[in-house]
């Protein structure tokens, strides 16, 4: 399965997309932005929030990571400049 990151992010809050993701998946992701935004993926276990990935100010990143369990996991995007961010992007799990 894949989930597309294609999307413009605006200044502010973040933006999140949720998945369905099995324990022991070992998604990959890979996006290309306008100007640098922080990404993350993150999930909620118990009152914890374990975050799986997790950057700041990334204009380009490709990677893979491992489900500690199976879940609804949050892609989240955030922009923290003034104007509105294009990012092109899938997350295949």
């Amino acid at each position: 399965m894949a989930a597309s990151l294609d999307r413009s992010i605006a200044p502010g809050p973040f933006d999140e997309h949720g998945v369905a993701i099995e324990k022991q998946a070992r998604p990959t992701y890979r996006f290309d932005t306008g100007a640098p935004v922080v990404f993350d993926i993150c999930h909620q276990r118990g009152g914890q929030v374990p975050y799986p990935v997790k950057r700041d100010r990334v204009r380009r990143l490709e990677g893979r990571c491992r489900a500690q369990d199976t879940d609804d996991y949050g892609l989240m995007g955030q922009n923290k400049g003034n104007k509105a961010v294009a990012i092109r992007g899938v997350v295949e799990y």
